[in-house]
Order: structure tokens, then C-alpha cells, then sequence
């Protein structure tokens, strides 16, 4: 009587989880890599974890299910010709159970991975900081304008100094998911992004230095123009000075 109502709560417990493993099986393999778009991957987000949960969920089910299983089966006549077919069915289920567990926090995994690749804030800076660059009026040659041009230069700088950091974040976040399994993440979408993206940086600080390397050398060429400027000046005094005492020398006619 013991046996028929391990035997009885067995057969209630293994259809529904069987049926509950194909159709979670069929969700995850509807699943298409996540691309570099974090619009895109915080849609999938809550479904993932939702997924995840209702597999979190029917984790005590499994384990009771197990342990009759097991149970009924080391109880059970091997010689009976329907043992070995329950036998390879339980070890199926068990076996599928084992992948959708695992592909569930993958799932989830590769989710977490693509959300922190959110490069289109700092890309959109990049863009706006090369256009502020190149619309930047020509060098001038007065100094007040000139030292002007040099601080606005070196705030720039600074600028791309400081957000350093998070473009270096973003980087190793793309790389994260540039190496992540491809059942779950569109590679080449990330690898793609991360190159873009460390072109844009790398030109944006190009034209950074080269203004500000043109800034210094026209600031020195301006401060030697302004010193030999000061010394011809001071020349030009200093010979007027001579032209006026030669003027006021008298002759002594012999």
C-alpha cells in the first residue's frame, strides 16, 4: 500500500514537471543572443528573472520528485519490462531539469553583463565634444584672446580626463560581453561597439591635443614676437633720445 502511494504521488508530480521542463525549455530556446543595445536587454530583463524565479520556484517539486524517484526505483523489480523505460524517463527529466536550471542563470548572467554595456550617454558626449572642437573659432593673435583660448583648451582636456574612468568601464563591460557565450550574447554587436567607441575616444583626443599643441606653439611664438617687440621699442627709444642730444650738440667754428 506504501509503494502504490509513493507510486501514485510519483506519476502526480512527474507529468506536470515534464510539461512544465519542455515548455521552459522552449522559452529559453526562443531566446535570441542579446545585442550591444541596452534598450533592447532592459526589455528581456524582467522576463529573464521572471524565468529564472519560476525555476527557483519548482526546486523543492524536483527534489521531491527525486527522492521518490529514487526510491520507488531501488524498491522496484528490475526484471519488470516497464523499469527500464521509467528508469530512462526519470533520468531524462532530471537531465533536462539539470539544463534549464543552468541555462536560467546564464540567461539571467549574460542579461547582467549586456545591461552594463550602456555606451550611448558617453557616445553622445563624444560626438557633442568633437563638434564643440571643430566649430572653435581660429587661433588668435592678441594675447588676452589667446590665453582665453588656451584655458577653454585645457577645460576640454580636463574634461576627457575626468570621464577617463568611465570610458574605461565601458570598455572592459563591451569586452565582457564581446567573450561571453554566444548562445546568449550577439558577439560581433559588442565587438563592433567597442571598436566605435575607442575611435571616437581616440579622435576626440586627438583634436583635443593638436588645438591645444597649436595653442602652445602660437603662444610661443607670440610671447617671442612680443619680447622682441618690447627690445625694438626700447631701441627706437633709446635711438630718438641719441637723435635729440646730437640735434642739441653745438658746432664751435674753428
Amino acid at each position: 500500500e506504501k509503494k502504490l502511494e509513493k507510486s501514485r504521488a510519483y506519476n502526480q508530480l512527474f507529468l506536470p514537471l515534464s510539461n512544465w521542463v519542455d515548455s521552459t525549455r522552449e522559452k529559453l530556446d526562443a531566446y535570441a543572443p542579446l545585442p550591444a543595445d541596452v534598450k533592447s536587454v532592459k526589455a528581456q530583463e524582467s522576463e529573464a528573472i521572471e524565468l529564472l524565479n519560476d525555476v527557483k520556484e519548482h526546486e523543492p517539486q524536483f527534489s521531491q520528485l527525486e527522492e521518490l524517484g529514487n526510491e520507488f526505483l531501488s524498491q522496484a523489480d528490475e526484471a519488470h519490462p516497464e523499469y527500464q523505460e521509467v528508469k530512462d524517463e526519470f533520468s531524462n527529466l532530471f537531465d533536462k531539469w539539470s539544463r534549464v536550471r543552468d541555462d536560467g542563470k546564464e540567461r539571467v548572467a549574460a542579461v547582467e553583463i549586456a545591461v552594463q554595456f550602456d555606451f550611448e550617454p558617453f557616445k553622445n558626449w563624444l560626438i557633442a565634444k568633437e563638434e564643440q572642437v571643430t566649430s572653435l573659432e581660429g587661433i588668435c593673435l592678441r594675447p588676452e584672446s589667446l590665453e582665453k583660448q588656451i584655458v577653454e583648451q585645457r577645460a576640454l582636456g580636463g574634461e576627457l580626463n575626468e570621464r577617463m574612468p568611465e570610458f574605461e568601464g565601458l570598455i572592459a563591460a563591451g569586452n565582457r560581453g564581446a567573450e561571453a557565450s554566444e548562445k546568449w550574447i550577439e558577439k560581433e554587436s559588442f565587438e563592433v561597439e567597442v571598436k566605435s567607441l575607442k575611435e571616437m575616444w581616440d579622435d576626440t583626443n586627438v583634436l583635443v591635443d593638436v588645438r591645444g599643441d597649436n595653442l602652445n606653439e602660437a603662444k610661443a611664438k607670440l610671447d617671442t614676437f612680443v619680447v622682441a617687440y618690447s627690445n625694438l621699442i626700447s631701441w627706437i627709444g633709446g635711438a630718438e633720445e641719441k637723435v635729440k642730444d646730437f640735434e642739441n650738440v653745438r658746432v664751435t667754428p674753428r
